[in-house]
């Protein structure tokens, strides 16, 4: 769930990112980044004006819902891996329970969003 951030602006774009919740931060560079709410997981970044995504993101990626996105920059929380008696690389990278809790343009130009997991059974 996206909760709508107060300084969504040119350079913060709050709402529908490849079809799922969430935001596009853009810098006066052109550099960009896209994340989901779902699993607070960076799906793209391009480093400036005009360059290709720096990241990989699998075609076949499954984005929503009690899926892992293949590819980008997960979180993965509280463990890495198999290592533990939870989900491979523990149960952040599935949750749908991230908000957006601050979002904003610093003074030198940056744009820069906080993500925190609410705290429900689950997490």
């Amino acid at each position: 769930m996206l909760r709508r951030v107060p300084r969504c602006s040119e350079s913060i774009k709050c709402g529908d990112i490849r079809g799922n919740p969430g935001i596009r931060l853009k810098h006066a560079s052109g550099a960009s980044a896209e994340i989901l709410t779902h699993g607070a997981h960076v799906v793209s970044w391009a480093p400036g004006s005009g360059a290709a995504p720096a990241l990989f993101l699998s075609e076949k990626a499954k984005l929503g819902p009690g899926e892992s996105v293949r590819g980008g920059i997960p979180v993965c929380f509280p463990q890495f891996g198999p290592r533990g008696p939870l989900p491979q690389h523990g149960f952040c990278r599935r949750s749908d329970d991230w908000v957006v809790s601050a979002a904003d343009v610093l003074p030198n130009g940056d744009a820069r969003a906080v993500f925190s997991l609410v705290d429900t059974p689950a997490t």
